[in-house]
């Protein structure tokens, strides 16, 4: 009974032991992925305030180029009736030589 009865709690306490080492692991592993949890909602973050950060400079650009194209449009419209303006001032002043002539 004695040969046996040791060799029997050597074998729990061997047990024990792997069941201690285990929970350790586990333990650590554990940590480690509340770790890598933080580090991924930390990136998710920076991610989504870049994401709007970048769609609000796109919005910017594309309200300042249409800002410009319609100011082009103006300017366009602007020079071709001063265009027209000088077309009427130059027939009215060659009428006005024919009639001197």
């Amino acid at each position: 009974d004695g040969p046996m009865s040791q060799q029997h709690e050597l074998q729990i306490q061997q047990q024990q032991l792997e069941i201690q080492h285990l929970q350790k692991q586990l333990q650590t592993a554990q940590t480690q992925l509340q770790m890598q949890q933080n580090e991924t909602t930390l990136l998710q973050n920076q991610l989504s305030s870049r994401t709007k950060e970048m769609s609000l400079r796109q919005e910017q650009y594309t309200s300042r180029f249409t800002y410009q194209n319609e100011r082009i449009k103006d300017l366009e419209q602007q020079m071709s009736s001063l265009y027209t303006a000088v077309d009427v001032l130059n027939e009215e002043h060659s009428g006005e030589k024919e009639k001197n002539v």
